[in-house]
């Protein structure tokens, strides 16, 4: 396991995005990590990259389907190494690739991912500790309605009358309400917790921007830790945490209703955030990994 810092992704939240590696990253969760597992013989079997990035290198009007610069990921890298890639998308709800075009430029973050997995991979050390152990958790989140049906009916022409998405969204949330949908819904998703060792993986659902996986690691700072979002579960949405909410933005007041849900509370991530926590711990107080845990209890 290894792991550099890497400054190649970009907060889409804070101005506007740039054609240019040298735009500086604002905000960001820089952690890039990389696990290479090998044969008992010594042979690379298979290398997993977790770096938070959006696969989104190409111009938006680019409708054509394509594994965009995972993809180059996987061929560059596993020339060099020899084995199958994987891409663990990290917490990047916030963060895309700082160059972004057309197929060249596809390419070009394709192959500077390559590269950063190489850094990686060059200060890497063996997994220490023994074990293998897991941990997994429902989690209630609870949706609320922007409107009560009076107001909705009072705001309608108003939501409706520039058309598009944004019309089609106040229809549905409109035959919800008059059929007698509830103002909160409740959906469950799933947190799970992984030890490998010494090393920890944190997974979670939804689009999670790059806060929640700063908390998560400033509770663990003397663990190797992978953190892990859209997994399982991408139906509960963009997940932000309560300081983004009086930022406004397309996370916070716009994809949910893209989602068919009703609106994203902050309660919703800090519950996933802190059940992640509970359950990394529970990994490290358990007999394999409680030196670990008194390591991190004097801090």
């Amino acid at each position: 396991y290894g792991h550099v810092d890497s400054f190649i992704g970009l907060n889409r939240r804070v101005g506007d995005r740039a054609n240019t590696w040298n735009k500086d990253s604002g905000p960001i969760e820089s952690t890039f990590s990389v696990l290479l597992v090998k044969s008992p013989e010594g042979k690379n079997r298979g290398v997993i990259v977790n770096y938070p990035t959006h696969p989104v290198s190409l111009r938006p009007d680019n409708v054509k389907i394509s594994p965009d610069f995972p993809g180059v990921l996987y061929r560059e890298l596993g020339k060099s190494v020899g084995c199958p890639v994987a891409y663990m998308q990290g917490c990047c709800g916030d963060m895309i690739p700082k160059v972004f075009g057309t197929q060249t430029e596809m390419e070009e973050y394709g192959k500077k991912m390559a590269e950063e997995a190489q850094r990686a991979l060059a200060v890497a050390k063996p997994v220490g500790g023994s074990g293998l152990d897991y941990r997994s958790e429902r989690v209630l989140l609870t949706f609320v309605s922007p409107y009560t049906l009076d107001e909705l009916h009072a705001r309608y022409a108003e939501l409706t009358q520039k058309g598009g998405e944004e019309e089609d969204w106040a229809e549905r949330l409109l035959r919800y309400l008059e059929d007698g949908g509830d103002m909160r819904q409740s959906r469950d998703t799933m947190v799970q917790a992984l030890r490998l060792g010494d090393l920890s993986i944190a997974i979670l659902p939804g689009e999670v921007l790059h806060l929640t996986a700063q908390l998560i690691r400033k509770d663990f700072p003397n663990q190797n830790l992978m953190i892990a979002a859209y997994s399982n579960d991408t139906s509960t949405g963009y997940l932000p945490h309560a300081d983004e909410f009086p930022k406004g933005g397309y996370e916070v007041a716009t994809a949910w209703k893209y989602y068919s849900t009703l609106r994203t509370t902050p309660d919703m991530e800090r519950a996933i955030r802190e059940t992640s926590e509970r359950l990394l711990q529970s990994l490290l107080d358990s007999p394999a990994g409680s030196s670990r845990s008194q390591s991190q209890a004097g801090n």
